[in-house]
């Protein structure tokens, strides 16, 4: 009790600490409870300080529901920025794009869950919204790669861009599922679960799948 006591207060004296411990709580509590059922005691005490603190910092559970969003989304929004102003052409341009967000659901299994909740829970928001710029973008990179010919143009692209995003999805929301196939088709071929669950294999496949898909016949 005394450590943690002093490592409140450690915190109360630095808000950069705070917050951080604040935000690293709600989004573990968020992911597992969702907005509505997430309460704000509960993440006090999982940042170890008090409820007061909360509010200071962010005023309402809205805004550090907002905020956890956003802080989750905001080191990928930089990497694929990075991506889309980059010199390299376009159809290369979207190939290191799938493997960006494909690392960044690896290493960060608390976003999409955060995405489930806010379909789930109907709260009108809308689940994509930190990244509407980046997929705006997107687009339109992929309208240029169509009109120089490096991607072919009878596929929206719209639907390329979803393609891409659900190849990676997929993987990280059906784990539990996946398992549970591959058990009950491998029984007695010698076969394990393994296979389906190494993302470096089922990257180089949805790379292969994806890229060549896109590039003109």
């Amino acid at each position: 009790m005394p450590s943690r006591a002093k490592g409140t207060t450690r915190r109360q004296r630095d808000p950069e600490a705070t917050r951080t411990a604040i935000l690293d709580a709600a989004e573990e509590i968020f992911a597992e409870k969702g907005f509505a059922d997430a309460a704000v005691s509960e993440i006090a005490r999982g940042a170890g300080i008090t409820k007061s603190l909360i509010h200071h910092h962010f005023g309402s559970k809205e805004a550090l529901w907002r905020e956890v969003k956003r802080r989750k989304f905001a080191d990928y929004e930089a990497l694929q920025a990075a991506l889309l102003a980059s010199p390299s052409d376009d159809a290369e341009m979207l190939s290191r794009s799938l493997e960006t967000y494909f690392q960044f659901l690896r290493r960060n299994p608390t976003y999409l869950r955060l995405v489930s909740w806010m379909q789930l829970e109907e709260t009108g928001e809308d689940p994509f919204e930190p990244g509407e710029e980046l997929f705006e973008r997107g687009a339109e990179a992929i309208v240029r790669a169509q009109q120089q010919g490096e991607i072919r143009s009878d596929i929206h692209p719209i639907h390329i861009l979803i393609t891409m995003l659900g190849l990676c999805e997929h993987w990280f929301q059906t784990k539990e599922l996946r398992c549970a196939c591959q058990q009950a088709t491998d029984q007695g071929q010698g076969a394990g679960t393994e296979d389906l669950e190494d993302d470096n294999a089922y990257f180089e496949a949805i790379q292969k799948i994806f890229v060549q898909g896109i590039r003109p016949r």
